[in-house]
């Protein structure tokens, strides 16, 4: 890979970083939702949703992160 094209790489990869941390904070921000449910509640249609995103979003951001990752090896 030529010096213009890593360099393109690497400003992809901050860039991805950078969503990264916005979703990371996003599905933290999703889990305290549900944790501030009462716990009488967290069967209900509403909490067991903000659970799913919660969990959706962490799962996403843990597929995101390896491709990051794979992406950083590859310019070694």
């Amino acid at each position: 890979m030529n010096l213009e094209r890593k360099k393109a790489l690497k400003e992809a990869i901050e860039a991805i970083e950078t969503g990264l941390s916005a979703l990371h904070t996003i599905a933290e921000d999703e889990q305290e939702a549900f944790d501030a449910i009462p716990e009488t509640q967290q069967e209900s249609e509403r909490a067991e949703k903000i659970q799913e995103w919660a969990n959706n979003l962490n799962e996403a951001h843990e597929e995101i992160e390896n491709i990051c990752d794979n992406l950083k090896s590859m310019m070694e």
